[in-house]
Order: structure tokens, then sequence, then C-alpha cells
């Protein structure tokens, strides 16, 4: 099955100083053993193990690795999680879902330096799906066997709530789908550009038949990793951060 390399649970935050290379081991080694404990030796337990935040970033790669490989083989996280499964639901079901993501726009007002997806309003090569191009896009999927829809797209701003929560409309009057779309950071978009809150945004997009709603860019980021990017990407600055950068946008631009 395949796990994802990310805790259920928040590690303790005693960030401090970098770790020593020589308490590297140590550390892995014990995180490793609280883990292999719960999942190997505590069968009927319910709460796994919580490790540190130091344990935890003994899990990932060395800083400055350009290969990225994690101190923990792939396999053996493989088999971790799997026996964590097993402890926390004995019954031995295992369930996914088949869905599809549709990105209905490029076009976004945010600057994310690591985003080679969008295109700045008026650019060359920004897009907007049309209602009917995303049904065809649904009906593939349904075709394929998918139940589900994650939809997302840039900080558009010029698309109005009501090409939302149509297009919401339609497709739960023509499929029978879920509908799982829109990230945190386009509803404050959508907030911004009709001057709702993000409260009423969410609410007429759930009456229009929004079902679930994706945590991307939600997640939070490492100080060392996150925090330039954070300033880039979070909406509150997003018009501004277009209008300033605009002019050294060929510069900026990802490759």
């Amino acid at each position: 099955m395949t796990t994802t390399r990310t805790s259920t649970q928040r590690p303790a935050d005693d960030r401090g100083a970098a770790t020593p290379a020589g308490s590297q081991r140590s550390l892995l080694d014990q995180a490793l053993r609280k883990l292999r404990e719960f999942a190997e030796l505590s069968p009927a337990a319910t709460v796994p193990p919580r490790i540190s935040f130091a344990e935890w970033e003994s899990l990932l790669p060395a800083e400055g690795s350009a290969a990225g490989e994690l101190a923990v083989p792939d396999a053996e996280l493989r088999r971790l999680g799997d026996l964590f499964r097993a402890a926390l639901h004995p019954d031995g079901v295992v369930t996914y879902v088949v869905d599809r993501n549709i990105n209905y726009s490029n076009v976004c007002t945010s600057i994310c330096n690591f985003c080679a997806f969008y295109r700045s309003p008026g650019e060359e090569g920004g897009y907007v799906l049309s209602h009917d191009e995303i049904f065809r896009k649904v009906e593939e999927t349904i075709e394929l066997g998918g139940s589900g829809i994650l939809m997302q797209g840039g900080l558009h701003p010029d698309l109005p709530l009501e090409w939302y929560t149509s297009l919401l409309r339609a497709l739960k009057t023509r499929y029978r789908i879920h509908l799982h779309c829109f990230s945190p950071t386009e509803i404050l978009g959508l907030s911004e550009v009709t001057g709702l809150s993000a409260r009423d945004v969410l609410q007429a997009l759930k009456d229009a038949g929004l079902d679930s709603m994706p945590a991307g860019a939600a997640r939070s980021s490492s100080t060392r990793s996150g925090a330039s990017a954070a300033r880039r990407w979070t909406p509150a600055n997003g018009s501004r951060s277009w209008r300033q950068r605009t002019s050294s946008r060929s510069r900026r631009r990802p490759r």
C-alpha cells in the first residue's frame, strides 16, 4: 500500500539549534524504535507514539542532499505504514478512491517562486476551462470508474463567485460525483474578489454542491524551507505581489 511520509500527529515542537551530526543516528534509531514498538509489539494500542520534532527530522533527507534520499528506506516506511494500519484497523479492510485532478485555470495573482504552472493575468498561456470542458473531463473520469473530482486553480482576479457556484450546481445536477474543490487560498482569494467573508464564500460553495475542501496551501511549512515562500503566496499579499513583480516577471519565471 502507499503510505505518506508525514505523521498523522504533529511532532512535539521542540525545535532548537541544529542537531549535531554525531547524534543524528541515535535520534533516528530512537524514532524508529518507537514506531516499531507500536506497530509490532502493541497491536492493541489505539494511539500512535508521539515522536519529537528532532526525531521526526532525523527521518528526512540530510540537508543539502542532492539525491533527496530519506534516512529510512522506502520499503521500511511502507512496511511500518502497513503495520500501523493493521494495528489501528485490524478488520483488514483497506479502501481507496479513484478521482481526477482538474485545474480549471492557471491564471493567478499570487507569484510563487516554486510554481511553474501559473500565468499572471493577461499573460500568454493563461487559460480558463469552460464548463463544457470540465463536464467532459468529469465524464471521462466516471467512464474509468472514478467517483470524485479534485478541482483547483489559481487566484483568478476576474472570475465571479457565480462562475464557481453555477459550475458546482451543474456538476451535482448532471453527475453522482464527490466534489473536493478549492484550496483555502482560493477561498480567501474569492473573499478578496467578492468582498464577502471567507465563511460566506464557503457557505455559498457548500450550498451549490461542494462536498469537501483540499488542504493545499494550508499545510504548515518548516521555518527553514517555507518562510520566504510563504511571504509570496499568502493571499493577503497576492495581488500586491503581482503588481509589484509584474515588471520582473520574466526574471522570476520558474524553469
